[in-house]
C-alpha cells in the first residue's frame, strides 16, 4: 500500500471527457500524459472515474466527490434521458 501527494494531480479537475489521464509508477512518480491534443489555455481535466461506466454508474461513484458532474458529456446524456422518443 502506498501514499502520494501530487501538487499538480490536485489542481486537475474531472470531466467524463478528460484530456489527460495519469501514469503512476515508483520509479519516476506522476507523470499526466495527454490523451489528445491540448489547446494553449485549455483546462486540463482527468476523470475521477471510469469514463466508461453510464451517466446513472458515473454519478453514483461521483457521489463521494459530492458533485454532480455537469460536463458537456453529463450534459448530453442526461437531455437523451430526459427526453421521450
Amino acid at each position: 500500500r502506498a501514499l502520494g501527494m501530487y501538487e499538480l494531480q490536485a489542481t486537475i479537475n474531472h470531466s467524463c471527457e478528460p484530456n489527460v489521464g495519469y501514469d503512476v509508477t515508483l520509479d519516476s512518480g506522476l507523470k499526466v500524459i495527454a490523451l489528445r491534443d491540448i489547446r494553449k489555455g485549455e483546462q486540463l481535466l482527468n476523470s475521477y472515474v471510469h469514463a466508461d461506466e453510464d451517466l446513472p454508474t458515473r454519478r453514483a461513484l461521483l457521489e463521494q466527490y459530492e458533485f454532480t458532474c455537469t460536463c458537456p458529456r453529463c450534459t448530453l446524456e442526461q437531455a437523451m434521458i430526459s427526453t421521450p422518443l
